[in-house]
C-alpha cells in the first residue's frame, strides 16, 4: 500500500541535485590533483616583481600581475566551480525537501510561503548569504595570494561589503513590505497562472523573467570564484523571484468572516 507518492517534479529535482553534487565532487577532486602555478619558482618571482615600483599602478606593474596570472594552472577555478556546484545543489535540495515535507494536503510542494514576512525574512537571508559569501572570498584568495604584497589588505573592502550591505537592507525591507501588500492568498505553487487576468498574468511573468534572466547569470559567472555562499544567495534569490511573480497573481486573500 503506498501512503504517499511524491510528485514526478519533486523526484527530478532530488536527481538533478544529486547529478550535480557528483559532477561537482569530480571537478573538486580533479583541481585538486593540480598544482596552483605552472612554474612556481617563476610565479613568485613576478609575484614579488608586481610591487617593484610602489603601489602606484603603472603599465610594469600591469604586465607583472598578467605574466603571474598567466601562470596559474585551472586548479582553483575547477575547485570553486566543484565546490559552488556541490553547494548549488546541496541549495536547490534543500529548498525542495524543506517545502515537500511542510506541506498540507492541498497545497503544491512547488509553492510560495505561506507567510508574506517570509518573503522579507527571505530577502534579508539573501543578503546575508552575500555579504557572507564575499567576505569569504576575500579571505581566500588572500590565503590563495591573489593579490599584490603592496596591496594585501582586505580591510577596506570588507568594510565597504558592509556597508553596501547595511544600504541594501535598509531598501530591501521597506520596498518587501510594499511588495507583500500585492499579494493574493498564500501559499500558491511558482506556477499559477490567473488565466482571469491574461494580460496581467503575462505582464507580470514577463517583469519578472527580466529578473531572473540577469540574476540566474550572476548566479552562473561566481561558479568558477570563490564567492561560494553567494551562489547559495543566488539560488534562494531565484526561488523568492519565482514566489513573488505567483504570490502577485495569486487569487486575492478571502477576508475572514464577520460576526
Amino acid at each position: 500500500m503506498i501512503l504517499y507518492r511524491r510528485p514526478t517534479l519533486f523526484g527530478w529535482t532530488i536527481i538533478g541535485s544529486a547529478a550535480g553534487f557528483i559532477i561537482g565532487g569530480a571537478l573538486l577532486i580533479w583541481g585538486l590533483t593540480l598544482p596552483p602555478y605552472s612554474d612556481h619558482a617563476l610565479a613568485m618571482q613576478e609575484w614579488n616583481s608586481w610591487c617593484a615600483g610602489g603601489t602606484s599602478r603603472g603599465a610594469a606593474q600591469q604586465a607583472a600581475a598578467d605574466r603571474y596570472y598567466a601562470l596559474m594552472t585551472w586548479r582553483y577555478p575547477l575547485v570553486d566551480t566543484g565546490l559552488n556546484l556541490i553547494l548549488a545543489a546541496c541549495t536547490v535540495a534543500g529548498i525542495a525537501y524543506s517545502l515537500c515535507i511542510t506541506r498540507a494536503a492541498a497545497w503544491s510542494w512547488l509553492r510560495t510561503p505561506k507567510s508574506r514576512s517570509s518573503f522579507v525574512l527571505i530577502g534579508l537571508g539573501v543578503l546575508a548569504l552575500n555579504l557572507m559569501g564575499w567576505s569569504i572570498s576575500l579571505y581566500v584568495d588572500l590565503d590563495r595570494v591573489m593579490f599584490p604584497w603592496c596591496a594585501d589588505s582586505i580591510g577596506i573592502p570588507l568594510e565597504g561589503l558592509v556597508t553596501f550591505t547595511i544600504a541594501a537592507a535598509a531598501v530591501v525591507v521597506p520596498l518587501g513590505i510594499l511588495i507583500t501588500q500585492l499579494f493574493g492568498e498564500l501559499p500558491v505553487s511558482l506556477l499559477y497562472w490567473d488565466s482571469d487576468r491574461r494580460l496581467r498574468s503575462w505582464g507580470v511573468t514577463i517583469a519578472f523573467m527580466l529578473i531572473a534572466a540577469p540574476l540566474a547569470l550572476a548566479v552562473a559567472i561566481q561558479f568558477p570564484t570563490s564567492s561560494y555562499l553567494s551562489v547559495c544567495g543566488g539560488v534562494v534569490a531565484l526561488y523568492l523571484a519565482a514566489a513573488t511573480r505567483a504570490a502577485l497573481l495569486a487569487p486575492p486573500a478571502r477576508s475572514e468572516p464577520t460576526a
